[in-house]
C-alpha cells in the first residue's frame, strides 16, 4: 500500500517510535511534538524539541533532509549545507578552504555594514583554522600541529551582526554550519537538551556525508549561561552548561562519546576539525566590569556615543570571569571580538547598498508586479529612527519596510487593470506609522 506521495506506507510506524536527534524511543514521552515531513512521520522528543526549535534547522529543508536519510538514498554528493541558499555558496558546493583571509573579507563586506576591526579578525580567523583542516586533510599533520585551534566569542549588541557574521563566513567557505540558542541547554542528566545534542543537528545538516567533521557550531546568547546564585540547589542551566562545554572547546580537540542509535549505543565524535564560535550580547553589566577595570573609561565597542571608547582588545578573559563564567571556560576562549552599535548612515547603508538590501529588494518586487514604488527621505528616517530606538539594530529594519509595503503589495496589484500609466507608489513616514497611509499616483 503506498500513501499519496507514491512511497511505501512499510516503515513509517519505526520513524515515529525514535526522536530524531537522540534516537530516544517515543514510548511514555507525551510532550514530544510529531510531523509530516516529505511524506513520512518525523518526531522530536520533548527533551530536544526546546534546542530543536531554537536551532536554524526547525522548519527548514534540513528537517525535510532529516526524514529522507530514513529510507535509502542512492547516492550522497560530498557537501551539504542546507541552511545556505544556493547563490551563498559555491556551485558545487565543495568547501572553499583555500581562500585567504583577504578573499573572505572581500565577500564579506558585501553583506556586512561597519564592524571593520571584527571582520578583519573573524576573516583571518577562520582562513587559519580552515587551512589547518586542509593540511590534516592531506596527511600533513606536522603543518597542522604549528596552528592552533582556537575558539571565538563575539559580544555586541543585538542587530549589529553576530549571527550574520557566522552565517555568511560558513556560505563564504561553503562548510556547514548549526546555530543554536544556548539558553535551551542543561547539564548532562537534567531536563533539557544537552549540549552535545548539537552533534546530532550537524550530522542531520550535512546528510551524514563526512562534512560534519569540519563544520562550524555557533553557540548564540552563551551570556545567559553566566552562573547564578542558587543556594543549595546546583546550577544545571549556567554553570552546569559551561562544564559541559569545556570538552567541546578544547582547543586540542577531543573525541566525545554521545548517545547514538534509538538502542541507546554510543557515537564517537571528534572536534579536532571543527570551529566553534560563542557570542553574546552581555549587556547585564559587562561595560561596568570592563570600565572599572580600565580606569573609569566608556563602555566597550557598543557604545557609540561617548568619547574615548574602550578597544576592541580590551574586553580580556579577566571581564568574562567576573560577569559569570568558570576559569577553565574562560581559558578556552582564544579572542574575543567586540561588535559596534550601528549608526544611522550605517543602517542607511544597510537598507540600500548591500546584498539583498530591503529597499532595492522591494523595488524589484514592485517592478514584477506591475507598478513603481519609492521611499521618500522622510520614511527613511523614520525607518532608521525607529530601528535605533527599538534597540534592535539591523533585525529591526527589515521587518519595518517590510511591514508599511504589505497593505502595497496587497492592494495595488488588484488596481493595474485598464490604467494606461504604471501607478507610482510612495511610502512616507505616515505611512511607516500606519501602512494604510500610502499615495498613488
Amino acid at each position: 500500500m503506498a500513501d499519496r506521495t507514491g512511497e511505501p506506507q512499510r516503515g513509517q510506524d519505526e520513524i515515529a517510535l525514535s526522536c530524531l536527534v537522540c534516537r530516544k524511543p517515543q514510548v511514555g514521552d507525551s510532550g514530544g511534538e510529531t510531523r509530516y515531513s516529505g511524506g513520512r512521520r518525523v518526531y522530536v522528543c520533548s527533551s530536544c524539541l526546546p534546542a530543536w526549535k531554537a536551532s536554524e534547522l526547525w522548519n527548514s529543508s534540513a528537517q525535510r533532509q532529516a526524514s529522507s536519510q530514513l529510507r535509502p538514498r542512492p547516492q550522497i554528493p560530498p557537501i551539504q549545507n542546507p541552511i545556505a541558499t544556493t547563490e551563498e555558496v559555491s556551485a558545487d558546493r565543495r568547501p572553499r578552504f583555500e581562500l585567504t583571509a583577504p578573499e573572505i573579507r572581500l565577500q564579506l563586506d558585501r553583506w556586512i555594514v561597519g564592524q571593520e576591526a571584527a571582520k578583519v579578525s573573524l576573516s583571518t580567523l577562520a582562513h587559519r583554522h580552515y587551512m589547518r583542516v586542509r593540511h590534516r586533510l592531506s596527511g600533513e599533520d606536522v603543518l597542522a600541529s604549528e596552528i592552533p585551534r582556537e575558539n571565538v566569542l563575539i559580544v555586541g549588541p543585538t542587530g549589529s551582526g553576530k549571527t550574520e557574521l557566522v552565517k555568511r563566513i560558513s556560505s563564504i567557505l561553503s562548510v556547514p554550519r548549526v546555530i543554536v540558542s544556548a539558553s535551551h541547554f542543561t547539564e548532562e542528566g537534567y531536563y533539557g537538551s544537552s549540549v552535545n545534542d548539537v552533534f546530532h543537528m550537524m550530522k542531520l545538516a550535512t546528510g551524514g556525508d563526512g562534512s560534519e567533521r569540519w563544520g562550524m557550531i555557533f553557540w548564540d546568547e552563551i551570556d545567559k549561561k553566566a552562573k547564578r546564585e542558587t543556594g543549595n540547589r546546583r546550577d544545571v542551566s549556567g554553570l552546569g552548561v559551561q562544564q559541559a562545554l569545556l570538552d567541546q572547546l578544547d582547543v586540542d580537540g577531543r573525541v566525545i562519546d554521545i548517545t547514538g542509535n534509538r538502542q541507546g549505543e554510543r557515537e564517537r565524535v571528534d572536534t579536532t576539525d571543527m570551529m566553534f564560535v560563542l557570542a553574546g550580547a552581555f549587556s547585564d553589566g559587562l561595560d561596568e566590569i570592563v570600565r572599572a577595570r580600565v580606569g573609569g573609561r566608556s563602555r566597550i565597542g557598543f557604545s557609540s556615543g561617548r568619547s574615548d571608547p574602550v578597544g576592541i582588545d580590551e574586553v580580556c578573559d579577566e571581564d568574562i570571569e567576573r560577569y559569570g563564567f568558570i576559569p577553565e571556560f574562560c581559558g578556552r576562549i582564544g579572542h574575543i571580538l567586540v561588535l559596534e552599535e550601528l549608526t544611522g548612515e550605517q543602517m542607511r547603508s544597510i537598507l540600500f547598498d548591500v546584498e539583498n538590501a530591503p529597499i532595492p529588494t522591494h523595488v524589484r518586487l514592485a517592478e514584477q508586479q506591475g507598478f513603481r514604488l519609492d521611499f521618500s527621505d522622510d520614511a527613511i528616517d523614520c525607518i532608521i529612527e525607529r530601528s535605533v530606538k527599538s534597540k534592535m539594530g539591523a533585525r529591526k529594519l527589515k521587518s519595518l519596510v517590510s511591514r508599511a509595503t504589505l497593505p502595497i503589495f496587497h492592494d495595488v496589484p488588484n488596481r493595474i487593470g485598464g490604467r494606461k500609466t504604471t501607478p507610482r507608489v510612495t511610502v512616507t513616514a505616515d505611512t511607516v506609522a500606519d501602512p494604510s497611509r500610502y499615495r498613488v499616483r
